[in-house]
C-alpha cells in the first residue's frame, strides 16, 4: 500500500518549487487585483519573506535540538 501511495504522490503531486511558483503567481494576481503596482508587490513580497526568517530559524533549532536529545545515549536507553 505504501509503495502504491508513494507512486501516486510522485506522479500527481507537483514539486514544492512548482507549488511555490504557483502560489507566488496567485499572490501577485491578488495584489494587482486590489490596486498594487508591480513594484509595490515585489517590495511587499521581499519584506514578508525576510520577516519569516526568525521563525524559520526557531523551527530549525527545534528540529535540531529534538534530534540531538533523542539520539543522546541517556535518552536512547529510556526509549
Amino acid at each position: 500500500i505504501a509503495t502504491l501511495l508513494a507512486t501516486a504522490a510522485e506522479r500527481y503531486v507537483p514539486s514544492a518549487f512548482a507549488i511555490a511558483v504557483l502560489l507566488t503567481g496567485v499572490t501577485f494576481a491578488g495584489a494587482f487585483g486590489i490596486g498594487a503596482t508591480p513594484a509595490e508587490a515585489v517590495v511587499a513580497w521581499g519584506r514578508g519573506f525576510w520577516a519569516l526568517s526568525p521563525f524559520a530559524m526557531q523551527m530549525a533549532l527545534v528540529v535540531l535540538t529534538g534530534y540531538l536529545v533523542s539520539t543522546a545515549p541517556v535518552v536512547d536507553r529510556l526509549f
